[in-house]
Order: C-alpha cells, then structure tokens, then sequence
C-alpha cells in the first residue's frame, strides 16, 4: 500500500520527504543495507549518545574527579564531529554520483 503523500506529493515539503526517502534509500542500498535497517541502526546510534551523555552529565554532577568528566566530555564530543564529517563526505560522493 503506497501512502498518498508520497505518491501524489501536495506540497514542496511533501516533495523534500519524497527525496530524503530516495536517498536514505538508496543510500542504504550502496552501503549494502535495507532501508529499515540504516534507521534502526540510526535510532540505536542517537539513543546511545543519548544515554552517553545523560550517564557523563550525571557523573559530572555527582563526581569530584573532573578532569575525567572533561576528557571523555572532549573526546566523544571530537569522536561525534569527526564521524559527522565523515557520513557527511561519504553523502557527498553519493549524491555526486547521482
């Protein structure tokens, strides 16, 4: 069953949900994943940093020992960007080869 929107966009915003379907889709398909699989790795990813940062902010609150605290803060604050750019570099090279 297709749903309405997606096939008989009403809107621009109908059709820029359209086409981050696409590429999440195809995408997925050259890393060699299904769609539903990239998102479910994408929540489980989020939901982990998530969870990272609420167990760093609880034992910044409740620790003395900050420059722990302030280190892993900073590392997985750099490890975040860095593998930021680097799905950001890799949809780059895909939507080039478009």
């Amino acid at each position: 069953m297709t749903n309405e929107l997606i096939s008989n966009p009403s809107s621009k915003t109908d059709d820029i949900c359209n086409y981050i379907i696409w590429l999440s889709n195809e995408f997925a398909k050259s890393i060699g994943l299904s769609y539903s699989e990239l998102w479910i790795i994408i929540m489980l990813l989020v939901c982990g940093i998530i969870v990272f940062y609420i167990v760093l902010t609880g034992l910044a609150l409740y620790l003395k020992r900050t420059t722990i605290i302030k280190w892993l803060f900073w590392i997985s604050t750099f490890i975040l960007f860095a593998a930021a750019f680097i799905i950001g570099g890799a949809l780059m090279r895909f939507v080039d080869t478009l």
